[in-house]
C-alpha cells in the first residue's frame, strides 16, 4: 500500500542508496531509497545527494516493501 506524505528530513544516513529519517507532524518515518528513486525539485529531476536535513519533502512510500519491513521503500520524492 502506497501513501503520499509530507515532512521534514531530520537525518540522512551515510549509506548508498540513501536512508532518511523524516518527521511528519510529530511522526517519525524511516525511508529507504533505491538507485531508481527519483527526486524532483521545481519540476526538474535532481540527484539524491542533494537531500539534507531541514528540507521539506513530499514522498511516496510503500510500507513493508523494504528488506526487514521496518522502513518505507520510497520510489519518488518531491522537494518542496
Amino acid at each position: 500500500m502506497e501513501a503520499m506524505i509530507e515532512g521534514t528530513i531530520m537525518a540522512v544516513m551515510e549509506t548508498w542508496p540513501l536512508q532518511l529519517v523524516v518527521d511528519a507532524n510529530g511522526r517519525r518515518y524511516d525511508l529507504r531509497l533505491t538507485e531508481q528513486t527519483t527526486v524532483v525539485r521545481r519540476g526538474r529531476t535532481v540527484g539524491q545527494r542533494g537531500l539534507r536535513p531541514g528540507l521539506r519533502i513530499r514522498f511516496t512510500g510503500e510500507k513493508g516493501a523494504a528488506p526487514g519491513g521496518a522502513a518505507l521503500l520510497v520510489r519518488h520524492i518531491e522537494v518542496l
